[in-house]
């Protein structure tokens, strides 16, 4: 009996010795979906940013070439709540402190493929980060859809870029990754009160608009937050009409005007 118990207690202390040695992890991971090429650019970024593991999601039936037949097969997933088929669907992820997710944004929610994912894989309580990539927005609506999904993660922070933007990338992910985990009052500059749209903001307006006229935007009010560099954000509630036939939605449309050089369409989101 004695032998017993001394057998048992050094079976103990061998355990805690053995746990007490035992790092906690140290990696990072980057998992994303890239349709178009773009996702990917950016995740091959924070990977090299941070060091990271990198795992790219691959559908087990590709989407198809056309534009237009991939957006209507999208489409219907996502009003089905349906994911895609993935090839590679489950990953390790108990190795890694944070795992940092990405994806484009289609139909202003997360894609098909990263909802398989979610499916398959245990993300409840993991440290999470989200970056996506978006063609005029939809940040904050995919990462309302992600925290539904996913409702216990650790969720420390999205960053989102437009495609058309990528190559100021760089810059914005040091920026992002330097403010990651801090709370939106520290150092939070002050905003003016909305007001209505004049004909003196039209100029910031239209310059940073360019190319979007597929949104038709209506300014109707503006907020402006002055920031210590010299640069200012924009945020114009706007009437958007998208598509012929369909009635205007109400939409924020973030511009950035920077100390020095164009303004800028940073995101819109739906209101």
């Amino acid at each position: 009996m004695r032998n017993f118990i001394r057998f048992a207690l050094l079976a103990v202390l061998a355990a805690l010795i053995s746990s007490c040695g035992r790092k906690a992890p140290d990696t990072d991971l980057i998992v994303y979906y890239s349709q178009t090429g773009n996702t990917e650019i950016l995740a091959k970024l924070f990977a090299e940013k941070l060091n990271a593991d990198i795992f790219r999601l691959e559908c087990e039936t590709p989407y198809p070439d056309s534009f237009e037949e991939t957006i209507e097969e999208s489409r219907k997933e996502i009003e089905e709540g349906l994911g895609r088929t993935l090839v590679n669907a489950q990953a390790s992820l108990d190795a890694y402190r944070t795992i940092y997710i990405g994806y484009p944004v289609w139909f202003g929610t997360i894609p098909p493929p990263l909802t398989a994912f979610i499916a398959e894989n245990d993300l409840q309580g993991r440290n999470i980060v989200l970056f996506c990539t978006y063609g005029s927005g939809g940040v904050k609506s995919s990462t309302k859809s992600f925290k539904t999904a996913v409702p216990d993660c650790n969720l420390l922070g999205s960053y989102g870029i437009a495609a058309r933007r990528l190559d100021a990338a760089g810059a914005e992910v040091d920026e992002f990754l330097a403010n990651l985990g801090k709370t939106d009052e520290q150092d939070a500059p002050s905003c003016s009160e909305p007001r209505p749209y004049a004909d003196t903001d039209q100029a910031i307006f239209i310059e940073a608009t360019e190319g979007y006229g597929y949104l038709h935007l209506t300014p109707v009010m503006v907020a402006v937050e002055e920031k210590a560099d010299g640069s200012s954000v924009w945020f114009f509630t706007c009437e958007s009409s998208m598509r012929e036939g369909m009635p205007a939605v109400n939409v924020e449309a973030c511009i950035v005007k920077p100390a020095e050089g164009k303004a800028y369409l940073k995101s819109m989101e739906r209101l």
